[in-house]
């Protein structure tokens, strides 16, 4: 997702009151966007999964649905 100038991953929550996006590192806050505001969101793509190496073992995790 590109907002507010910068490229970030970000889960899209749509609520009655408008959309949170909300980050996939809990470092950060959510951020909402209510239907009053006027916000200029763009999205380059999906999340098919991840890949990590820990300690030389590899895991990988697959989104489905």
């Amino acid at each position: 997702i590109l907002y507010d100038g910068e490229t970030t991953l970000k889960t899209i929550r749509k609520k009655k009151n408008g959309i949170i996006l909300q980050p996939e590192n809990p470092d950060y806050d959510p951020i909402h966007i209510t239907p009053n505001e006027w916000e200029e969101v763009q999205v380059f793509g999906t999340l098919v999964g991840k890949a990590w190496k820990k300690e030389g073992n590899w895991g990988v995790i697959f989104r489905t649905g």
